[in-house]
């Protein structure tokens, strides 16, 4: 059995757009960006297998800061000014997993969380 430290930093973004109509002002369009920044820290536990193993199954666990931007852009007669709002929060990660080493300096990962 053993321990590695694992750290991870992402990104994701999103946009989302849509559209309303009233009866005498006319059409108002929005669009929404969403912007994701996590940084995780983990712990992964090889429970059956010492470093020297070619395959080596894993479980992990870990949580750190996570970031989110909005940005809201509207258009139109009765559009709402352009906000931009920013949320910071907590993330949780949980998996399992298994990775796979040549004997070389690269091997594959391959997991769930």
């Amino acid at each position: 059995m053993h321990l590695a430290w694992d750290n991870t930093l992402g990104f994701w973004q999103r946009t989302t757009k849509w559209s309303e109509t009233q009866p005498i002002v006319g059409t108002t369009n929005h669009e929404l960006d969403t912007y994701i920044v996590p940084t995780i820290t983990a712990l992964r536990l090889y429970p059956v297998t010492t470093p020297d193993k070619l395959v080596e199954p894993f479980v992990s666990a870990g949580l750190g800061p996570v970031i989110g931007i909005q940005q809201q852009k509207s258009s139109g007669a009765l559009a709402p000014p352009n906000t931009t709002t920013m949320t910071a929060g907590l993330g949780v990660r949980a998996g399992v997993g298994v990775d796979i080493r040549s004997n070389g300096p690269f091997g594959v990962t391959a997991g769930t969380h």
